[in-house]
This record gives C-alpha cells, structure tokens and sequence, in this order.
C-alpha cells in the first residue's frame, strides 16, 4: 500500500466541512482552530470548564507533540492560522516525522472503535439521541456526524 505523503497542516471539523474521514494527508489535530476566533474562544472555555472527550484527544496530542496543554490554550487565544498554531507546537515541542504523523493520524481515526474508549462512543451516541446509527464506531465518526458532516444512512 502506498501512503500519502504528510503534510504538517490541521484537518478537523469546521475546516471547509472537512470530515475526520477524509483528512488523511494532514496532521489530525482538534484544538478547534479551525473555527472562527469567537466561536474558537467560547469552546476553549467550555472545555476548561469541565472534563470532556474532546480534551482528552487534546491531551493525547499535546503529549504527542510534546507540548503543555494549557501553553496551547493561551497560544489558540492569541490567534493566528492553524499552520501558524501547529509551527508553535513544533517550535515549543517537537516536530514529528512523516511517519509519526501516519501513525499518529491512523491511530486518532480508529479511536473509540474496539478501544478503551468503545464505552464513552456509545454512550455519546445514547445522549445525542443517535443509539440507531451503526455507522457511527469511531470517536471522529460520532463528532463528524454530530456536527453534521456524516448524514444518517439510507
């Protein structure tokens, strides 16, 4: 199987109604800079107001990259465009290979599918009212159809 070059840029949801599925040549990364300034601050503050799933994918990320969470946060509120966000994170933290990001991005589309976070899916999908959707396995399935970018089958 030939891979897809990498490339160092963000992919998620609300970046030109891109899905998670369809975002396999960028770096996998949901800080929500892809969202307008407004709309960017109000989720960071929701998110630091309680513990959610979305920070724990977060969390996963700042590890990866080797960077302090909450250094994120205040960089996010600062503004600026996703590659110039993600060059920050590369700059404080490290910058992974090409196959670092292949595996890093194979990894979070899989999350939630046969995983320690299997439980937290299907209980996401009960509160949104969305038990009947069989499609939705993933982590990034059930965000992507949350927020309207995976239509219910048939």
């Amino acid at each position: 199987m030939v891979r897809e070059k990498a490339q160092t840029s963000f992919r998620g949801p609300g970046s030109s109604a891109q899905s998670f599925r369809e975002s396999r040549r960028s770096f996998l990364f949901r800080p929500d800079a892809r969202q307008n300034p407004a709309a960017r601050q109000r989720r960071i503050a929701v998110r630091l107001s309680r513990q959610s799933w979305e920070r724990a994918f977060d969390e996963k990320c700042v590890k990866f990259l080797r960077v302090d969470y909450d250094g994120l946060v205040e960089r996010v509120k600062q503004g600026g465009t996703d590659e110039e966000i993600l060059d920050w994170c590369f700059t404080v933290g490290r910058k992974p290979t090409e196959d670092d990001i292949y595996v890093w991005n194979e990894f979070m589309r899989k999350r939630g599918w046969n995983d320690e976070v299997s439980e937290m899916v299907v209980r996401r999908k009960a509160e949104a009212g969305m038990t009947d959707r069989s499609d939705i396995q993933t982590s990034f399935q059930f965000i992507d159809a949350d927020e309207g970018r995976l239509p219910k089958p048939g």
